[in-house]
């Protein structure tokens, strides 16, 4: 596969994994312009929400048409290209569903979503790194990542970007307003800016797969494969159940035309739950029998 070949799959795996919730500072995807419902988890003390990761998927479907994380306040945006009833799930990183609700689209006020112990930190949960569970960030800071969340859900993204470069300007070891920093850029289409970003989200905390993931699309942008690679690889390892590591990883195998067995067993296992992965690996399946 070479790049102007990939290229034609950017409206569905490509340019839409821009389209971010940033909530959870996660690089996700739409196929089409969505309409968002914002949620609020209720949990218990001590839960760590931004560990659940929160789907929408047709009524009676496994195909997963929105994916995004919830900030560690719990406040998370999900969104759809067509009205209608949706199933909501909440799942944590074993895969298990600890939540499942219906979700009628447009829906006109914000979602409160009850739990429980189902978010509670466990052995099932990536790790942190001690110094970034130690880390205590600044209250001011706190404040201009909320500011950042905000100007984000209604569209404002330059703002949304000030807002956390104050906040990293306030605690340059703020990983959350880095990698979220990061997410804001890719949105922009400014790869090199994300990139940075990324980096300095994984020097401080480079235990956490999200940001090696979404460093991973950021080096796609830029053509720089095997790099790419790495990144995802690193996120796999750190979450074996990610989806979108498993996507990014054979979308970087195929532009380096190796290992195509293997970009086709992730994508395999990816296309249960992303859309463009199951539509990629159909079309290679195509090409191979011709």
């Amino acid at each position: 596969m070479t790049f102007n070949h990939f290229k034609q799959f950017s409206g569905l795996c490509f340019l839409a994994l821009v389209n971010t919730s940033m909530a959870a500072g996660q690089l996700t995807y739409s196929s089409g312009t969505p309409m968002t419902v914002s949620g609020r988890i209720e949990a218990s003390e001590g839960s760590d929400l931004s560990r659940l990761r929160v789907q929408v998927l047709p009524i009676g479907s496994q195909n997963v048409v929105y994916e995004t994380n919830p900030n560690h306040f719990g406040s998370f945006e999900v969104g759809t290209s067509a009205s209608g009833t949706y199933e909501l799930r909440f799942v944590n990183l074993q895969g298990t569903v600890v939540h499942s609700q219906s979700l009628h689209f447009p829906y006109g006020q914000t979602l409160v979503v009850k739990i429980g112990q189902a978010a509670s930190p466990g052995a099932e949960l990536t790790p942190i790194s001690l110094s970034r569970l130690q880390h205590k960030v600044p209250k001011q800071a706190v404040r201009e990542y909320i500011a950042a969340h905000e100007a984000s859900k209604r569209g404002e993204r330059n703002k949304a970007i000030l807002h956390l470069q104050k906040a990293i300007e306030i605690d340059p070891a703020y990983f959350e307003a880095h990698n979220n920093l990061g997410v804001q850029w890719m949105r922009e289409g400014k790869a090199a800016e994300a990139l940075h970003a990324f980096e300095r989200a994984i020097a401080i905390d480079a235990s956490d797969p999200l940001a090696e993931t979404n460093l991973s699309v950021a080096l796609l942008t830029l053509g720089r494969f095997a790099e790419a690679e790495e990144a995802a690889r690193a996120g796999l390892r750190g979450d074996g159940l990610s989806a979108r590591a498993r996507l990014y990883l054979a979308l970087s195998l195929l532009e380096q035309n190796k290992a195509r067995k293997e970009a086709l067993f992730h994508l395999s296992k990816a296309s249960s739950q992303l859309e463009p992965a199951r539509k990629l690996l159909e079309q290679l399946e195509r090409e191979g029998q011709k």
